[in-house]
């Protein structure tokens, strides 16, 4: 699930109803995850969600979650009250310093190459 410079992703749950992004099959690393590629929007939020089996690529620049960044273009979202799981590779994964990214209560398990890059 990529969003672009000009699109956002604002998906926000509750405590008895998270929303789901998630494997067809429960193995880490069948699908890429979320990117946020360039997408600067201020309604990038996940609230009440869980991230699960992402990672896919078979690198270290991938993620359940991950920000793509550049000088000109930065990547913003904010993540709160949510689960990020089952990675094949980061949780979430920051590409660059640029990346303005915002991680509030987030319960991490089983992320292969670590829960957060920086």
């Amino acid at each position: 699930l990529q969003i672009a410079t000009n699109g956002y992703l604002h998906a926000v749950g509750s405590v008895s109803e998270p929303i789901i992004f998630t494997a067809k099959e429960p193995i880490p690393g069948y699908w890429y995850g979320i990117q946020f590629y360039t997408s600067g929007s201020l309604n990038n939020l996940l609230e009440y969600v869980e991230v699960k089996y992402g990672g896919g690529g078979g690198s270290d620049s991938e993620g359940n979650i991950t920000s793509f960044c550049y000088a000109t273009n930065t990547a913003r979202f904010t993540i709160k009250n949510s689960i990020i799981s089952d990675s094949s590779s980061w949780g979430v994964n920051k590409e660059s310093a640029s990346c303005d990214i915002n991680l509030i209560n987030i319960d991490y398990s089983n992320n292969e190459l670590g829960n957060y890059k920086q």
